[in-house]
Formats: structure tokens, sequence, C-alpha cells
């Protein structure tokens, strides 16, 4: 008995493994991983920053209070509305009780 080629229906992609297989395109974009990773580091500057707050059992009024930042300026900031300045993230780690390290690396040529 020969054997039929029965072509498979392509597996339909979950919405993680869609987004997966989109983001690696996208990231073939000079341009668009750039922007991709400076938005990286901003949420992760972010999620730290909401972290460390919550570990010192405050909310968002306590700390603005502390740092003199508007506590809707804090919020915005939480929740990715509004992108952070050094001066207001001084400000913050300040009102923390925490310090800031920045690191400056040249590329790699």
């Amino acid at each position: 008995m020969k054997s039929k080629n029965i072509k498979k229906k392509p597996e339909k992609l979950g919405k993680d493994d869609y987004f997966q297989s989109h983001l690696t395109g996208k990231l073939k974009d000079p341009k668009f991983k750039a922007g991709y990773e400076r938005e990286k580091k901003l949420l992760a500057v972010t999620i730290e920053l909401a972290q460390l707050r919550r570990k010192r059992h405050m909310s968002q009024r306590d700390l603005a209070v502390k740092a003199d930042v508007p506590q809707q300026e804090i919020s915005n900031i939480e929740q990715g509305r509004r992108n952070i300045t050094l001066n207001t993230l001084e400000k913050l780690a300040k009102g923390l009780n925490a310090e800031i390290d920045i690191i400056v690396r040249p590329h790699s040529l």
C-alpha cells in the first residue's frame, strides 16, 4: 500500500508565539531595534522603581511627598505613560533612599 503525501496544515500560532515571531522580524530593522532597546531599558528602570517603592511599603503619595514629585507623575511613569527624566529619577531615588548607578560603555568596534 502506497502512502499518500498528506499535507499538514500549518500550526496555528498562539498569541505569544505570534508576538515573538513578529518581534523577531521587526528587530531586523536597525531603527526599530534601537527604539525597542531604549524602551526596554526605560521599562526596566520603571519596574525597579515601582518594586523598590512597594518593598519600602510606600504608596505613590508617600513617595511623592518624600521626593517632591507630583503623585500623578509617579503614576504616569509607573504605568509607562511618561518617560522618566534624569532629574526625576534622582529625586525618586533620593525619596526611596536609593542610589543610581549609570554605566556608559563604548560599543565594541
